[in-house]
């Protein structure tokens, strides 16, 4: 589940710190797009563009029937940072 473009720096930086908060906060893949959108409407802080495609595939896997633990919800954040092949 990679981005389809090259990641900046802001954008490793936010998923990082996200992974971090799924984990602790137990932000399964039924959770986390919302937790995303709530960030936007209640902070008025817009998600870098990375995130916000990510909450939307983890969304979509999920309404397929997938549902994900916040611990695969980390792992899919941190892998969206590692450069391909690595």
């Amino acid at each position: 589940m990679r981005p389809g473009e090259p990641l900046t720096g802001e954008e490793k930086e936010e998923l990082e710190g996200l992974a971090g908060v799924v984990c602790r906060s137990g932000l399964c893949s039924l959770l986390f797009p919302d937790f995303i959108r709530g960030i936007q409407e209640d902070m008025g802080r817009e998600p870098a563009g990375a995130v916000r495609r990510i909450a939307d595939r983890i969304e979509r896997i999920h309404r397929q029937g997938l549902h994900c633990s916040p611990q695969v919800v980390a792992r899919v954040l941190r892998e969206c940072i590692r450069p391909s092949g690595a």
